[in-house]
């Protein structure tokens, strides 16, 4: 499987969370995530719930990843 997308959309139907279970419902955000596997593209949307971010949350990483490299600056600056 190979990640292609990770994005925050209005859903325009009807949608269950994949993770949680919860509807959510037309009109409100969701974060839908592709993948492809084999030729086919895979979609699954998520909820906003914190608790509900996928395991490879993207923004999370590069966030993370941003975090790490500026203290890691800052400690060799000062050191």
């Amino acid at each position: 499987m190979r990640f292609l997308e990770e994005k925050i959309v209005k859903i325009s139907e009807d949608m269950i969370c994949q993770k949680c279970g919860k509807d959510i419902l037309e009109g409100q955000n969701a974060l839908r995530e592709k993948y492809t596997h084999q030729g086919k593209i895979i979609t699954t949307f998520y909820c906003n719930d914190k608790k509900c971010n996928p395991p490879n949350d993207v923004g999370y990483r590069l966030f993370v990843s941003a975090v790490v490299g500026i203290i890691g600056i800052f400690v060799w600056i000062v050191i």
